[in-house]
């Protein structure tokens, strides 16, 4: 997604730009061909056809003629680390690499993902530039072996536009939850994953319930459905059953957001979340764990607990739904304000371009993604 975010702004998008999936063609690949950018998919998978795949890639980059590959995470890294550097045509290609995760919880990830990032540490050494969207997910890689010497801290950035505030967009959203407008809404909007935390969450809404602290909740993200069996379970044990809402995958996250009162990440591990700060954009105060770079994003427009401490969390939350929607508005009007000056869409798309210029004086950039 940030990649797709990346080419609505005009400084990337008519740099000659080609976006190769690795595996197949997905929602946000035709997302990115509705903004006129080329891309191809290689249906890229391990075994029978693998190596013919990779001259596939090679015959893609000799023929575009690229000058930049960038690369977007682990698996694309490491393809891109062991083909990006032979000589394809007359000029030397310019590799930059992305890491776009931490590890505060690396056994989360599939053993499959954890060698790739072990094969990607090794190979690091090939890439002229590597990209972490994050200054503690650099330093973490850096120990994990990563040559970080190379690196570059470029955050996410936010469509300002698109995430703001809306009274319009909250009396929709809250029409169609049934909620009425005093009643203070707090959402997490994560997919369903245990590294997002999602049961230590709706501890912390249980504890809240059971001091009759007077909210609503909203899970928001793929998984996060009715016919999660597991959530549903999990939501009717702790007693939420008439206090959350279950809205699964969303198009307008916007429209969540701006019907909120609270936005929390409750995760145990992140590196720079988008949602919080597309619901800081739209002027939520939000409730983060001590993970990534969430406290830094936050800063003093919210509030910071330890991860895995419902107790915590809800402590946390208590305390912006008791300041009332005058206190609310008041955090909400900071946060803005903070991704206004720090963390916009094209301050952070600046950033990426001027990267790609340091790496080579030529404006033919090739982008690759895998989805």
């Amino acid at each position: 997604m940030m990649l797709f975010k990346l080419l609505t702004q005009s400084a990337i998008r008519d740099a000659s730009v080609l976006v190769v999936s690795l595996k197949g063609f997905g929602r946000v690949a035709r997302m990115i061909e509705a903004l006129g950018v080329p891309v191809i998919s290689i249906g890229l998978q391990p075994g029978i056809g693998f190596f013919g795949k990779l001259r596939m890639l090679r015959r893609i980059l000799r023929d575009s003629r690229a000058t930049v590959i960038h690369s977007w995470m682990y698996h694309a890294n490491v393809i891109a680390q062991l083909i990006g550097q032979s000589s394809v045509g007359r000029a030397r290609i310019r590799l930059i690499t992305s890491v776009r995760a931490s590890l505060e919880a690396p056994k989360s990830h599939k053993l499959a993902t954890r060698i790739v990032r072990w094969i990607d540490a090794k190979l690091s050494a090939r890439a002229d530039i590597i990209i972490f969207n994050s200054s503690i997910s650099a330093a973490q890689h850096g120990e994990f072996g990563y040559q970080t010497h190379k690196s570059r801290v470029i955050p996410n950035g936010f469509d300002i536009a698109k995430f703001s505030p809306s009274e319009s967009q909250r009396k929709e959203s809250r029409i169609a939850w049934g909620v009425d407008d005093n009643l203070p809404v707090i959402a997490l909007v994560a997919r369903f994953h245990p590294v997002k935390g999602h049961v230590v969450f709706l501890e912390a809404a249980s504890r809240l319930v059971r001091s009759n602290t007077n909210c609503r909740f909203l899970l928001v993200g793929g998984g996060c459905e009715a016919s999660n069996k597991k959530l549903q379970v999990q939501v009717e044990q702790l007693g939420l059953k008439s206090f959350v809402h279950l809205l699964g995958e969303q198009e307008d996250i916007a429209l969540i957001h701006n019907g909120s009162d609270v936005s929390v990440s409750a995760s145990f591990s992140e590196s720079f979340p988008n949602a919080i700060g597309e619901a800081m954009s739209c002027g939520v105060p939000c409730v983060v764990t001590n993970v990534g770079d969430c406290a830094m994003l936050v800063g003093p427009t919210g509030l910071i607990v330890p991860p895995g401490d419902p107790e915590s969390l809800a402590q946390a939350i208590r305390q912006l739904v008791e300041i009332g929607r005058a206190g609310r508005l008041t955090l909400g009007t900071a946060a803005r304000q903070r991704i206004e000056q720090d963390f916009s869409l094209e301050r952070i798309a600046r950033d990426y371009f001027a990267t790609y210029e340091d790496s080579t004086n030529s404006a033919r950039i090739m982008s690759r993604q895998t989805f």
